[in-house]
């Protein structure tokens, strides 16, 4: 068998199974300090809240970091005590793109988003979004002003008694979806890389 063909099997099976399962089997399960339970982030919120301070609340996969997640993170901490992350289980992204989602597994991803700095805590969820607001309850909700489901959330903040926060950014080259495209590639035409991205 050829590297290509090898190189072509193994991408068929990340694709079939998801190569965030394919890497949850082989990386240790690692936890960050800002890591938290549903049920602490409710406690830690009404305890903040106590010290008086602001909390704001942003939700996704965040699958592949990149510098419009950076932005976006920046935006929701702006003039705020504490941003609380929500990040989608992989049964969540599963469902909402394919099987072939996510990239990477749902450890690895609130690892990522818990190293920075401008993150105060995360936590790892399944099921509704608008559930978990709900139980949160933040001063703030934050999402993107460019988000194709903006109306729904703000119906979601008002029923949880959260502010819209918008922040965001609008170039479309920054995305997910364009970056998991190159990897991808990578793996099939690893030879292309020598002649620079197609």
């Amino acid at each position: 068998m050829t590297e290509r063909n090898e190189l072509e099997q193994a991408c068929h099976l990340v694709r079939q199974v998801g190569l965030g399962n394919v890497l949850a089997e082989l990386a240790p399960r690692r936890k960050s300090p800002k890591e938290l339970t549903v049920e602490e982030a409710v406690q830690k919120i009404a305890e903040v809240r106590g010290q008086g301070q602001t909390v704001a609340f942003a939700s996704g996969c965040f699958d592949i970091l990149h510098i419009g997640h950076v932005l976006f993170f920046g935006g929701c901490k702006k003039e705020v005590g504490l941003l609380f992350v929500g990040v989608d289980s992989n049964k969540n992204v599963g469902g909402a793109k394919g099987s072939d989602h996510p990239m990477f597994d749902e450890t690895e991803r609130l690892l990522v988003v818990a190293s920075l700095e401008v993150v105060d805590f995360v936590m790892l969820f399944d099921g509704s979004c608008a559930t978990l607001l709900e139980k949160l309850r933040p001063d703030f909700y934050c999402f993107s002003p460019f988000d194709p489901k903006y109306e729904v959330k703000a119906k979601d903040a008002m029923r949880a008694g959260a502010q819209v926060k918008e922040a965001g950014y609008s170039l479309k080259a920054w995305s997910s979806s364009r970056t998991a495209g190159v990897i991808r590639h990578s793996f099939l035409f690893p030879g292309d890389w020598e002649n620079g991205l197609p």
